[in-house]
C-alpha cells in the first residue's frame, strides 16, 4: 500500500513485480541450499490448469488460516502441530514437490507529503521519527506429503521496495 495524506492506495502492479523478486530470491536462496527448485506451481502454470489452480488455492486458504496462529506460536511448528491437511498430497504429487513454501508479504510505502506532515506533527509534539517504507514477509515450508509445516521465517525490510524489490 501507499499512505498518502489522502488515505492509502493499494499498489497492485508493484506488488505483482515484488512478488517475482521474491519468487527469485526465495529460489536462488534455496537452491544455493542444494534444493532443486521448479515453477510448477508459479501463476502462468496455474492458468494453464484449472482443477491445479483451484486445488492451489485450497491450500493457500488453509494456509492462511493457520497464519495468525503460526505467527503467535513458532513454538508449535518446531513441534509439528501444524499442518495443511492431507490434501497437499494431490498437489506435491502433481508438482513433482518434495516440499511447497508458502510466502505472505504486507508493506507500505509512505509519500513525502505524509513523512513531512508527521514529522511536523511529532516535533509540535515533542514525539522524535518518521515512518519508514517497511515490507514484512512470513514463509512457510510445508512437506509436499503429509502438509506437515516443518519451519517458518519471517523478516522485515526497510527501505523503498517498489523502487528497489531486491
Amino acid at each position: 500500500d501507499k499512505s498518502k495524506l489522502s488515505g492509502d492506495e493499494a499498489l497492485v502492479a508493484e506488488a505483482l513485480r515484488i512478488e517475482d523478486t521474491i519468487f527469485d530470491i526465495v529460489g536462488r536462496n534455496l537452491a544455493s541450499k542444494g534444493y532443486r527448485v521448479t515453477p510448477t506451481l508459479s501463476a502462468a502454470a496455474l492458468e494453464a490448469s484449472p482443477d491445479m489452480k483451484n486445488a492451489v488455492a485450497d491450500l493457500q486458504s488453509k494456509h492462511n488460516d493457520l497464519l495468525a496462529v503460526m505467527t503467535r506460536d513458532r513454538a508449535g511448528v518446531e513441534k509439528g502441530r501444524f499442518s495443511l491437511g492431507t490434501d497437499v498430497a494431490a498437489v506435491g504429487e502433481t508438482a513433482g514437490a518434495d516440499l511447497l513454501v508458502f510466502v505472505r508479504g504486507s508493506g507500505v510505502i509512505f509519500t513525502t507529503s505524509k513523512k513531512v506532515t508527521e514529522a511536523v506533527v511529532g516535533a509540535l509534539l515533542g514525539v522524535s521519527g518518521v515512518s519508514q517504507d517497511t515490507l514484512s514477509i512470513f514463509i512457510s515450508v510445508v512437506d509436499a506429503k503429509d502438509g506437515r509445516v516443518m519451519a517458518t521465517v519471517s523478516g522485515q525490510a526497510v527501505g523503498n521496495f517498489v523502487k528497489r524489490p531486491d
